[in-house]
């Protein structure tokens, strides 16, 4: 007989198994490139360790952003859509030593509308994320601009669902050409770095 107390130990383990975490050492993130060079360094030399509870909030958001994904699948495939939804896909640049994951995207005629998927816990968080400089967060804003330059759109919608009321907003993020040179920039001194070339040396020659 199983106890109350186990069966959810045994769920939180599950659960912490199905998140879809995977230690990111030795690796270039664009996500990460919001962040200041020394942090960005360090990152990538220690690389990331969430814990469990993290791990338990990584899960629920991904539950969240696949249902998005789901719903956009479902209204490209209507006949008269006039979009195409593209699966995300991997990016990488610098001979692979930098390397971003897109969630999806919306193909037109006229332009490729990247998409990224937000959930937040209620509509206040909501309200909170969207109501900063430049319509969402600055590590988002990083983000997005990034995943435009290297993967080549024009333009994203950040899609923020509240998991409270299910309250869906979008905010419209054009490509600003001056920051992404910036996050270029920026990812070429992190590469630079020679501690970090060592780390991805090594880490190339242990995939060899």
């Amino acid at each position: 007989m199983i106890e109350a107390k186990e069966l959810k130990r045994l769920l939180i383990d599950e659960t912490v198994k199905q998140s879809g975490f995977v230690p990111r050492r030795g690796e270039l993130h664009m996500s990460w490139l919001w962040m200041p060079v020394e942090k960005i360094i360090e990152r990538v030399l220690t690389g990331e360790d969430p814990t469990e509870e993290m791990k338990v909030k990584f899960f629920q958001g991904n539950l969240g952003e696949e249902g998005i994904k789901n719903r956009l699948f479902a209204i490209c495939r209507v006949d008269n859509s006039g979009m195409t939804f593209e699966h995300g896909r991997e990016l990488k640049d610098f001979d692979g030593r930098l390397v971003g994951h897109t969630d999806c995207a919306l193909l037109t005629e006229a332009e490729d509308i990247l998409i990224e998927c937000k959930t937040v816990p209620d509509d206040d968080a909501l309200y909170g994320s969207t109501m900063q400089s430049r319509g969402v967060p600055f590590r988002v804003y990083a983000q997005v601009q990034g995943y435009m330059l290297w993967g080549n759109y024009g333009r994203t919608f950040v899609i923020y669902e509240s998991r409270a009321t299910g309250l869906l907003w979008l905010v419209d993020v054009p490509a600003d050409a001056k920051f992404q040179d910036e996050l270029a920039d920026k990812a070429l001194e992190v590469l630079a770095d020679e501690r970090v070339k060592r780390i991805l040396s090594a880490k190339d020659a242990k995939e060899r």
